[in-house]
Protein backbone atom coordinates (compact mmCIF):
# COMPACT_ATOMS: atom_id res chain seq x y z
CA UNK A 1 0.00 0.00 0.00
CA UNK A 2 1.33 3.12 -1.21
CA UNK A 3 1.90 6.08 1.17
CA UNK A 4 0.96 9.65 0.89
CA UNK A 5 4.50 10.28 0.27
CA UNK A 6 5.16 7.82 -2.82
CA UNK A 7 1.96 9.04 -4.16
CA UNK A 8 3.05 13.30 -4.13
CA UNK A 9 5.93 11.61 -5.98
CA UNK A 10 4.16 9.59 -8.56
CA UNK A 11 1.86 12.92 -9.40
CA UNK A 12 5.27 15.89 -9.46
CA UNK A 13 6.73 12.68 -12.09
CA UNK A 14 3.53 12.58 -13.88
CA UNK A 15 3.42 16.70 -14.07
CA UNK A 16 7.43 16.94 -15.08
CA UNK A 17 6.81 14.39 -18.09
CA UNK A 18 3.74 15.91 -19.54
CA UNK A 19 5.99 19.05 -19.23
CA UNK A 20 8.63 17.46 -21.32
CA UNK A 21 5.72 16.02 -23.99
CA UNK A 22 4.27 19.54 -24.20
CA UNK A 23 7.18 21.98 -24.00
CA UNK A 24 10.14 20.47 -25.53
CA UNK A 25 12.76 20.03 -22.98
CA UNK A 26 10.79 22.04 -20.29
CA UNK A 27 10.41 25.37 -21.99
CA UNK A 28 7.60 27.57 -22.14
CA UNK A 29 6.04 28.19 -25.84
CA UNK A 30 6.85 31.81 -24.91
CA UNK A 31 11.14 31.31 -24.82
CA UNK A 32 10.78 29.63 -28.61
CA UNK A 33 11.59 33.18 -30.26
CA UNK A 34 14.97 33.26 -28.18
CA UNK A 35 16.06 30.33 -31.25
CA UNK A 36 15.18 32.33 -33.79
CA UNK A 37 17.32 35.78 -32.33
CA UNK A 38 19.99 33.57 -31.96
CA UNK A 39 20.10 32.49 -34.87
CA UNK A 40 19.82 36.17 -36.36
CA UNK A 41 22.73 37.35 -34.20
CA UNK A 42 25.26 34.56 -35.21
CA UNK A 43 24.10 35.42 -38.98
CA UNK A 44 25.29 38.86 -38.08
CA UNK A 45 28.25 37.87 -36.61
CA UNK A 46 29.33 35.83 -39.79
CA UNK A 47 28.61 38.75 -42.02
CA UNK A 48 30.43 41.08 -40.21
CA UNK A 49 33.32 38.76 -39.77
CA UNK A 50 33.33 38.08 -43.47
CA UNK A 51 33.45 42.68 -44.22
CA UNK A 52 36.24 42.64 -41.87
CA UNK A 53 38.02 39.75 -43.29
CA UNK A 54 37.75 41.48 -46.87
CA UNK A 55 38.77 45.05 -45.32
CA UNK A 56 41.91 43.71 -44.23
CA UNK A 57 42.58 41.71 -47.58
CA UNK A 58 44.93 43.72 -49.47
CA UNK A 59 44.52 41.95 -53.00
CA UNK A 60 43.49 43.45 -55.88
CA UNK A 61 41.76 39.98 -56.66
CA UNK A 62 40.09 40.31 -53.93
CA UNK A 63 38.71 43.56 -54.61
CA UNK A 64 38.62 43.03 -58.29
CA UNK A 65 36.56 39.79 -57.67
CA UNK A 66 33.87 42.01 -55.05
CA UNK A 67 33.63 44.66 -57.73
CA UNK A 68 32.86 42.40 -60.86
CA UNK A 69 29.75 41.26 -58.40
CA UNK A 70 28.49 44.15 -57.88
CA UNK A 71 28.58 45.24 -61.53
CA UNK A 72 27.13 42.30 -62.66
CA UNK A 73 24.40 42.61 -60.51
CA UNK A 74 23.59 46.07 -60.49
CA UNK A 75 25.11 47.54 -64.23
CA UNK A 76 26.94 50.37 -62.45
CA UNK A 77 29.85 52.21 -63.93
CA UNK A 78 32.69 52.73 -61.62
CA UNK A 79 35.11 55.60 -61.96
CA UNK A 80 38.55 56.50 -60.18
CA UNK A 81 36.25 57.10 -57.02
CA UNK A 82 35.81 53.35 -56.41
CA UNK A 83 35.01 52.06 -53.25
CA UNK A 84 38.25 49.68 -52.04
CA UNK A 85 40.61 51.45 -54.35
CA UNK A 86 40.51 49.96 -57.63
CA UNK A 87 42.53 51.55 -59.92
CA UNK A 88 41.65 52.85 -63.43
CA UNK A 89 42.86 49.40 -65.33
CA UNK A 90 40.82 47.36 -62.42
CA UNK A 91 37.63 50.20 -63.30
CA UNK A 92 37.73 48.92 -66.70
CA UNK A 93 37.48 45.51 -66.51
CA UNK A 94 34.35 45.96 -63.85
CA UNK A 95 32.78 48.40 -67.11
CA UNK A 96 33.91 45.77 -69.49
CA UNK A 97 31.98 42.72 -67.41
CA UNK A 98 29.01 45.00 -66.96
CA UNK A 99 28.58 45.61 -70.61
CA UNK A 100 26.97 48.74 -69.98
CA UNK A 101 24.86 49.66 -73.17
CA UNK A 102 26.44 52.94 -75.17
CA UNK A 103 24.37 56.44 -75.02
CA UNK A 104 22.12 56.43 -78.16
CA UNK A 105 22.86 58.51 -81.01
CA UNK A 106 20.52 61.18 -80.84
CA UNK A 107 21.31 62.29 -77.26
CA UNK A 108 25.45 62.11 -78.26
CA UNK A 109 24.24 64.67 -81.07
CA UNK A 110 22.22 66.76 -78.74
CA UNK A 111 25.14 67.07 -76.46
CA UNK A 112 27.59 68.03 -79.31
CA UNK A 113 25.13 70.80 -80.17
CA UNK A 114 24.39 71.96 -77.09
CA UNK A 115 28.58 72.05 -76.34
CA UNK A 116 28.78 74.41 -79.60
CA UNK A 117 26.17 76.68 -78.74
CA UNK A 118 28.21 77.14 -75.25
CA UNK A 119 31.41 77.73 -77.46
CA UNK A 120 29.38 80.14 -79.75
CA UNK A 121 27.85 82.26 -76.63
CA UNK A 122 31.33 81.87 -74.52
CA UNK A 123 33.20 83.48 -77.71
CA UNK A 124 30.62 86.07 -78.35
CA UNK A 125 31.06 87.36 -74.70
CA UNK A 126 34.78 87.12 -74.65
CA UNK A 127 34.58 90.04 -77.72
CA UNK A 128 31.54 92.14 -76.14
CA UNK A 129 34.17 92.04 -73.03
CA UNK A 130 37.08 93.25 -74.48
CA UNK A 131 34.90 96.10 -76.43
CA UNK A 132 33.65 96.90 -73.07
CA UNK A 133 29.87 96.27 -74.73
CA UNK A 134 29.07 93.45 -71.78
CA UNK A 135 26.71 95.75 -70.17
CA UNK A 136 24.76 96.91 -72.79
CA UNK A 137 24.27 93.29 -74.63
CA UNK A 138 23.14 89.86 -73.11
CA UNK A 139 24.15 86.35 -74.55
CA UNK A 140 22.51 83.44 -73.61
CA UNK A 141 23.20 80.01 -74.37
CA UNK A 142 20.22 77.31 -74.36
CA UNK A 143 20.82 73.30 -75.41
CA UNK A 144 19.56 74.69 -79.14
CA UNK A 145 19.78 78.03 -79.73
CA UNK A 146 22.32 81.40 -78.67
CA UNK A 147 20.25 84.70 -78.35
CA UNK A 148 21.77 88.10 -78.55
CA UNK A 149 19.93 90.50 -76.93
CA UNK A 150 20.15 94.12 -76.92
CA UNK A 151 19.42 96.71 -73.77
CA UNK A 152 20.43 99.55 -72.38
CA UNK A 153 20.92 101.50 -74.91
CA UNK A 154 18.85 103.41 -77.84
CA UNK A 155 19.40 101.54 -80.70
CA UNK A 156 16.30 102.47 -83.20
CA UNK A 157 14.83 106.09 -82.98
CA UNK A 158 10.96 105.90 -82.68
CA UNK A 159 8.98 104.90 -85.60
CA UNK A 160 12.09 104.88 -87.28
CA UNK A 161 14.83 101.70 -88.84
CA UNK A 162 17.72 103.64 -89.21
CA UNK A 163 20.93 101.67 -86.84
CA UNK A 164 21.90 104.56 -84.59
CA UNK A 165 25.91 104.84 -84.45
CA UNK A 166 26.39 102.80 -81.43
CA UNK A 167 23.98 99.88 -82.16
CA UNK A 168 26.52 99.60 -85.73
CA UNK A 169 29.29 99.31 -83.56
CA UNK A 170 28.08 96.43 -81.54
CA UNK A 171 27.02 94.58 -84.68
CA UNK A 172 30.60 95.01 -85.99
CA UNK A 173 31.63 93.61 -82.84
CA UNK A 174 29.75 90.83 -82.87
CA UNK A 175 30.35 90.15 -86.94
CA UNK A 176 33.51 88.08 -87.54
CA UNK A 177 31.51 85.82 -84.91
CA UNK A 178 28.34 85.60 -86.66
CA UNK A 179 30.19 85.37 -89.84
CA UNK A 180 31.87 81.96 -88.35
CA UNK A 181 28.95 79.90 -87.68
CA UNK A 182 27.61 77.14 -89.87
CA UNK A 183 23.95 77.98 -88.58
CA UNK A 184 20.81 79.42 -89.77
CA UNK A 185 21.05 82.89 -88.03
CA UNK A 186 17.36 84.55 -87.15
CA UNK A 187 17.14 88.42 -86.45
CA UNK A 188 14.03 89.03 -85.17
CA UNK A 189 12.48 92.66 -85.15
CA UNK A 190 10.39 94.72 -82.18
CA UNK A 191 8.91 97.67 -82.11
CA UNK A 192 6.72 99.03 -78.64
CA UNK A 193 2.90 99.27 -78.78
CA UNK A 194 2.78 103.14 -78.94
CA UNK A 195 0.80 104.30 -81.71
CA UNK A 196 2.68 104.55 -84.67
CA UNK A 197 2.82 108.13 -86.57
CA UNK A 198 4.48 107.35 -89.83
CA UNK A 199 4.04 107.41 -93.54
CA UNK A 200 6.43 105.18 -94.41
CA UNK A 201 5.51 102.39 -92.05
CA UNK A 202 1.84 101.59 -91.71
CA UNK A 203 1.68 99.06 -88.58
CA UNK A 204 3.89 97.84 -86.49
CA UNK A 205 4.77 94.73 -88.92
CA UNK A 206 6.13 97.09 -91.09
CA UNK A 207 8.39 98.73 -88.88
CA UNK A 208 9.69 95.92 -86.86
CA UNK A 209 10.42 93.87 -90.27
CA UNK A 210 12.55 97.13 -91.46
CA UNK A 211 14.79 97.00 -88.35
CA UNK A 212 15.20 93.21 -89.05
CA UNK A 213 15.80 93.79 -92.64
CA UNK A 214 18.42 96.51 -91.77
CA UNK A 215 20.32 94.70 -89.34
CA UNK A 216 20.43 91.79 -91.80
CA UNK A 217 22.03 94.09 -94.40
CA UNK A 218 24.26 95.76 -92.23
CA UNK A 219 25.18 91.94 -91.32
CA UNK A 220 25.98 90.63 -94.50
CA UNK A 221 27.05 93.75 -96.66
CA UNK A 222 29.51 95.34 -94.15
CA UNK A 223 30.19 91.65 -91.78
CA UNK A 224 30.06 89.32 -94.74
CA UNK A 225 27.68 87.53 -93.20
CA UNK A 226 26.43 85.03 -95.33
CA UNK A 227 23.01 85.65 -97.11
CA UNK A 228 21.73 82.14 -96.94
CA UNK A 229 22.53 81.66 -93.38
CA UNK A 230 19.77 85.08 -92.40
CA UNK A 231 16.66 85.33 -91.62
CA UNK A 232 14.55 88.32 -90.77
CA UNK A 233 11.68 87.91 -88.76
CA UNK A 234 9.17 90.63 -87.73
CA UNK A 235 7.28 90.39 -84.33
CA UNK A 236 5.86 93.92 -84.51
CA UNK A 237 4.47 94.97 -81.44
CA UNK A 238 4.03 91.09 -80.04
CA UNK A 239 5.51 88.73 -78.24
CA UNK A 240 8.91 91.94 -77.44
CA UNK A 241 11.67 90.85 -74.88
CA UNK A 242 10.47 93.42 -72.55
CA UNK A 243 7.43 94.51 -71.30
CA UNK A 244 5.25 97.84 -73.04
CA UNK A 245 6.02 99.53 -70.01
CA UNK A 246 7.92 102.66 -69.04
CA UNK A 247 11.84 102.27 -69.96
CA UNK A 248 10.72 98.88 -71.56
CA UNK A 249 8.79 101.34 -74.37
CA UNK A 250 12.60 102.23 -75.35
CA UNK A 251 14.46 98.96 -75.03
CA UNK A 252 11.37 97.10 -77.09
CA UNK A 253 12.52 99.37 -80.33
CA UNK A 254 15.04 97.04 -80.50
CA UNK A 255 15.95 93.54 -82.58
CA UNK A 256 16.91 89.58 -81.18
CA UNK A 257 19.58 87.86 -82.74
CA UNK A 258 19.01 84.36 -82.22
CA UNK A 259 21.28 81.37 -82.89
CA UNK A 260 19.69 78.52 -83.72
CA UNK A 261 20.83 74.71 -84.50
CA UNK A 262 19.05 74.49 -88.07
CA UNK A 263 21.37 74.24 -91.13
CA UNK A 264 20.94 76.94 -93.52
CA UNK A 265 17.86 76.25 -95.94
CA UNK A 266 18.32 79.30 -98.40
CA UNK A 267 20.33 78.76 -101.66
CA UNK A 268 22.19 80.95 -104.17
CA UNK A 269 21.34 79.21 -107.26
CA UNK A 270 23.46 80.82 -109.12
CA UNK A 271 23.24 84.35 -108.45
CA UNK A 272 25.59 86.64 -106.70
CA UNK A 273 26.39 86.57 -102.96
CA UNK A 274 25.46 89.72 -102.05
CA UNK A 275 22.15 91.92 -103.29
CA UNK A 276 23.27 95.50 -105.18
CA UNK A 277 22.69 98.29 -102.86
CA UNK A 278 19.55 100.43 -103.59
CA UNK A 279 19.43 103.90 -102.22
CA UNK A 280 21.45 104.98 -99.11
CA UNK A 281 22.44 102.36 -96.52
CA UNK A 282 20.49 103.10 -93.64
CA UNK A 283 23.31 102.47 -91.05
CA UNK A 284 26.30 105.46 -90.37
CA UNK A 285 28.63 106.33 -93.30
CA UNK A 286 31.69 104.90 -91.61
CA UNK A 287 30.57 101.68 -92.31
CA UNK A 288 29.42 102.21 -96.06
Amino acid sequence: MATGTQREDSAQGAIFAEGLHAGGGGHSGSDRWLLTYSDLVTLLLIFFIIMYSIARENTSKTKHTVMQAFAAEFRQVFHESLPMGLTKRQAAAVVQTAKVQSVPAHLQSQAATAQRMAAIASTLEARLQAAHMEYTTHVSAAPRSVTITFSSKVYFASASAYIQPHFAQVLATLGPVLRSVPYQIEVRGFTNNLPLVSRKYPTAWELAAARAVNVLRFLTETQQVAPHNMVAMSYGQWDTPYTNRAHGLVLNRSVDIVITDRRPQGKNNGGPDTMPRVGTPVWPAQYR
